[in-house]
């Protein structure tokens, strides 16, 4: 069970964690300190940077349990 929530758990946060991050700057929750038009432009930035960095470690995570599979089964 602790190692399926592992699996399942990093590709989820690697888009989770930035997703929840630009959304709070956005908002307003984030960033206090900073000018309005700042803050919204980072929180963009985030959201789409984080979205392709997770997207990546998605892609990553993938392919390295498809080389463990083809190496137990092939």
């Amino acid at each position: 069970m602790t190692l399926t929530m592992i699996i399942n758990g990093i590709p989820a946060a690697a888009v989770g964690i930035p997703g929840y991050f630009g959304l709070a700057l956005l908002a307003g929750h984030r960033g206090a300190r900073m000018h309005p038009a700042v803050r919204n432009l980072a929180g963009v930035l985030v959201l789409v940077f984080g979205f392709v960095a997770g997207s990546i470690v998605q892609y990553g995570w993938y392919w390295v349990f498809q080389k463990i599979r083809a190496a137990i089964f092939d």
